[in-house]
């Protein structure tokens, strides 16, 4: 099974080489900064275990009850002492710090302090507060210089986490001093069992059977990868490329978030044009409407056209239609012409009414029944449109002439005829 390690010196993968088979447990973590970062207890968390973080520097407290909120954060201090304590912050950093002489050299170092106070509890105190009396099975100590103060503290309590983990070199140093604290642990029932170079595993002496775990470091062997967030050179590559990754991502999110305010405008925009197309499908309709109603007006129009120009009486008005706008025509230029040129252009246009009325009654024989019978019984008018119709001279076809034209010239003078004959067995 692959393992993630989060720890700065790979502390969490020795102690799961150790103890993960006997887990899920329990574990205090004192010191224990960023829930993430350089985290010793990541690793467990992930796998089920529970714990107590013990942070005085209010940053990093608050960051663990964020991300463990189901973990037991305590915002203190441990020391031998009880009251507050004078806390020196570096922000940022895991170099915060109750003792001075180190807070000093930091600060000459160039990083930036702030000094707060916190308050203090002991060991003892720590591990009452274990839920339902369980026994953690192991404990880190980083403390920054702290460490005989945190280990006087370790008083009454009978607890023996199965292994304790304690920085034993100078903070920023590869120099060893645990030569001051180390007695401390001793006379808990601990034995020294591997220094990985920044910390010192010891063992107790009622689990010695697992010191061979304990032997040797980390390697293939224990199938772990790195996550790419620890501060050590390890993870410089992961980071580059988490970097790398992280900006790919804000650039994703940018485009996505340009295509998706893009993707809102267009449909916007799609639902005014469907609005619009729903006004214009509404106006098309009002006027596929208007267009039907003018059609059949139209068609109900023509078709009384049709009746009237079909009927009788526009037949019989036609010379009367034909009168007048030939009147209109001879009329309208009278204007300077004396008065025998205009009783020539009267009788001219007299003959050619006579002539066309003629042409009508001859094409129907109701018409010309009934213009035979009118004229007998006006002896007068019947010879005078004998001889008017008579008296017009026949004219050879013309070209261009209406072929039905000559038709109706012909059919005059044959009723011109017809009334002769009438006219002369009457007599």
């Amino acid at each position: 099974m692959t393992i993630t390690s989060y720890a700065q010196n790979f502390e969490d993968v020795i102690l799961w080489r150790t103890l993960g088979e006997f887990g899920p447990g329990c574990y205090i973590d004192i010191g224990a900064q960023d829930p993430l970062i350089d985290s010793v207890s990541q690793l467990f968390y992930e796998k089920g275990w529970r714990g107590i973080h013990i942070e005085a520097s209010p940053q990093y407290a608050e960051k663990l009850r964020l991300a463990r909120p189901d973990e037991q954060v305590i915002e203190a201090a441990v020391d031998s002492e009880p009251g507050e304590l004078l806390f020196y912050r570096f922000d940022e950093t895991g170099l915060s710090t109750g003792n001075p002489e180190v807070a000093a050299l930091h600060r000459k170092a160039g990083y930036t302090c702030s000094e707060i106070r916190v308050p203090r509890i002991s060991l003892d105190e720590v591990f009452l507060s274990m839920a339902d009396g369980s026994e953690p099975l192991w404990l880190k100590i980083d403390v920054e210089g702290m460490e005989k103060s945190v280990l006087a503290s370790w008083r009454e309590s009978s607890i023996r986490p199965w292994v304790v983990v304690v920085e034993s070199t100078l903070p920023g140093s590869k120099t060893e001093a645990f030569q001051g604290w180390e007695s401390l642990i001793i006379k808990k029932g601990y034995q020294f069992v591997y220094f990985d170079g920044v910390n010192r595993f010891y063992l107790h002496q009622s689990r010695l059977e697992l010191s061979t775990l304990l032997s040797t470091p980390p390697n293939v062997f224990d199938h772990f990868s790195l996550s790419g967030t620890a501060s050590n050179s390890f993870s410089d590559h992961w980071k580059a490329q988490l970097h790398e990754e992280t900006v790919q991502r804000h650039d994703t999110l940018a485009r996505l978030n340009h295509a998706n305010q893009e993707i809102a405008r267009l449909r916007e925009e799609q639902a005014r044009y469907q609005e619009e197309s729903a006004d214009l499908e509404k106006q098309l309709l009002v006027l596929e409407q208007k267009y039907e109603e003018v059609h059949r007006h139209r068609q109900e129009a023509m078709a009384a056209l049709d009746r009237v120009l079909s009927s009788t009486a526009w037949k019989l008005t036609y010379p009367f239609r034909f009168s007048l706008d030939l009147g209109k025509r001879a009329f309208g230029q009278v204007h300077g012409l004396n008065r025998a040129e205009i009783l020539r252009r009267t009788r001219r246009l007299i003959s050619r009414v006579i002539f066309r009325l003629a042409n009508q009654v001859a094409s129907s024989p109701v018409l010309k029944g009934l213009a035979i019978k009118l004229l007998r019984r006006f002896p007068s008018l019947h010879e005078w449109i004998i001889y008017q119709v008579k008296s017009r001279p026949a004219s050879a076809p013309r070209a261009g002439l209406d072929p039905s034209a000559q038709t109706m010239t012909a059919r005059s003078r044959r009723f011109a005829q017809l009334l002769e004959i009438e006219n002369r067995e009457e007599a």
